[in-house]
């Protein structure tokens, strides 16, 4: 059992070591257009799950209700976001990206997208082969455990 904690324990700190190091880089691409990591994680929430309400947001991105409602205003200044009314609450709005803010999340994606594939491309056969097969074991780290494709 120790042995087995000692393995789990260097493990640990090798992913966490090597995600970090990926979130960092995939991170940096979206400063290339002027937003904070922030801005560009809640762009990315509202253009796959919007339109949502500022409370939602904050749930979702694991934000205070404060930070979240300076990058709101942030990325609405930017022309990125569109508030309406929300139907269920009056005192409440639904936040949705603008054509502009879909336009900026999708270029980030594919940024990051191409900048993920440059990296497998220097990797060998084998690396990409227990990449793959290491795919289901990090999702469910992650706590995306889904096989329906749909993204969280």
């Amino acid at each position: 059992m120790a042995e087995s904690r000692m393995v789990s324990s260097e493990l640990a700190g090798e992913l966490r070591a090597a995600v970090l190091g990926l979130a960092r880089e995939l991170r940096n691409l979206g400063a290339e257009d002027g937003l904070t990591p922030t801005q560009t994680s809640v762009l990315g929430l509202l253009e796959r799950k919007g339109p949502l309400r500022a409370s939602e947001i904050a749930v979702r991105e694991a934000l205070n209700p404060t930070l979240v409602s300076r990058v709101l205003g942030g990325l609405e200044a930017s022309g990125y976001l569109l508030r309406g009314p929300d139907a269920d609450d009056a005192r409440a709005s639904r936040i949705e990206v603008s054509a502009s803010g879909r336009a900026l999340a999708v270029a980030v994606r594919a940024r990051r997208t191409r900048w993920l594939e440059q990296r497998l491309d220097d990797l060998n056969a084998g690396q990409v082969e227990r990449l793959l097969a290491a795919l289901p074991a990090l999702r469910a780290l992650a706590g995306q455990e889904r096989g329906d494709g749909e993204r969280r």
